[in-house]
């Protein structure tokens, strides 16, 4: 017959294992790791400007400078007319659809008229008492590059080219635009008027942001009062590039040598927009003829990246009782930018978020349902290392 006390400790003995199972058994962590996978893409790398006899050029994405040559400023001559048509949606601002205010041709604007046809200024024909509604005389500031009515619209909207230029000059630092003087006309004309590449395409960008002054610089023809039918001076307005995309403006402008042939240009892919400025052509064609090989370069180098397709893989939960679950995208995102661009990507546990230059982009993501605690005998064999995880 066994002793009792060795009865006693085989019991103990025995206890303590089942205690110290027990308690390993239920210590265990029970963590659910989460694993991105997911690999953010590069984006496109664009060449350099071509090659050209321009002064200056520059373009933007969005308003971004992507590249840029020469930061000294030049007289704008019609490109100026970019910054009349902000301050005018900004002080007398009207939906699309509408024609705005109604402006009357008084001696003053008539005679300004007078004045820059014996100047050799770009007009557009008006006649004392007229009548024309706001629309019609920005159509003829762009289209028609008219000097006489984009001084009477400045004169019209702020009482005087001087309350215009003090006008302009803080609307523009205030949009951080900071190498563009306002000179002592509303049209260009001047030399007074100065800006850069650079300047003028970030202009250009906001400008293209309106409703009603996008519509205006993409028109090819419009009839106004008096004047009749306007055709605009961007002969390359409509072309289509490369990548499909048309070219929707924006303004061409000279005054001679000392601004050469400018012309400030745009086209737009998947609702952004690219501008181009370029500064200082020798002649009209050449403005005409680089603007558009540029752009055609541009719209097949930068392209719509995509950063995550629908139902792609993303990530996945892990954990020691029941392995992987694959995390899949909702839907796509795709992305529009160029290579130094900050494009981050960060996987939570019901979004990837996906940020370009600080703007966000989110897709819900799912993943098949899993158990989110190990069974008891799962525990059980985890300790002794039975499983095969």
């Amino acid at each position: 017959m066994k002793k009792p006390y060795l009865i006693i400790g085989a019991v103990g003995i025995f206890s303590a294992i089942v205690i110290t199972i027990l308690v390993k058994m239920f210590t265990l962590p029970t963590n659910i790791t989460l694993i991105k996978t997911f690999k953010t893409p590069d984006l496109p790398e664009i060449s350099e400007l071509l090659p050209g006899d321009f002064r200056q050029k520059a373009v933007s994405l969005d308003g971004r400078i992507i590249q840029g040559t020469n930061k000294s400023s030049q007289p704008t001559a019609s490109t100026a007319k970019m910054i009349l048509g902000l301050a005018i949606m900004r002080e007398k601002p009207f939906e699309l659809g509408s024609t705005g205010e109604t402006i009357t041709i008084t001696p003053d604007f008539f005679n300004r008229y007078l004045w820059y046809q014996t100047h050799n200024g770009s007009t557009t024909k008006v006649v004392l008492g007229e009548e024309i509604s706001e629309y019609d005389a920005l159509v003829s500031v762009f289209l028609a590059s008219s000097n006489n009515m984009a001084d009477t619209l400045a004169i019209w909207a702020f009482g005087s080219l001087e309350n215009y230029q003090k006008y302009a000059t803080k609307m523009i630092q205030e949009m951080e635009i900071t190498n563009t003087t306002i000179g002592i006309d509303a049209s260009g004309y001047s030399e007074t008027t100065t800006s850069t590449a650079e300047d003028l395409a970030k202009i250009a960008a906001k400008l293209l942001k309106n409703p009603v002054l996008k519509e205006v610089v993409g028109l090819k023809t419009h009839t106004v009062p008096v004047a009749g039918e306007l055709t605009n001076t961007n002969k390359i307005l409509g072309d289509t590039l490369s990548s499909g995309s048309q070219i929707i403006g924006v303004k061409t402008g000279y005054i001679g040598n000392p601004s050469g042939y400018n012309l400030i240009s745009a086209y737009e892919i998947d609702n952004h927009i690219i501008t181009l400025a370029l500064l200082g052509a020798d002649t009209r064609e050449d403005s005409f003829t680089g603007s558009k090989d540029e752009l055609m370069r541009l719209s097949a180098e930068i392209i719509p990246t995509t950063v995550v397709n629908r139902d792609e893989i993303v990530g996945y939960y892990e954990t020691w009782w029941n392995g992987k679950h694959e995390i899949r995208s909702d839907s796509e995102i795709t992305v529009v930018g160029v290579k130094d661009d900050q494009l981050e990507t960060d996987l939570t546990d019901t979004e990837l978020i996906v940020s370009l230059n600080g703007e966000e982009y989110i897709v819900k993501t799912s993943c098949e349902p899993f158990r989110t605690s190990p069974t008891i005998w799962e525990r059980f064999l985890y300790i002794f290392g039975w499983n095969n995880l």
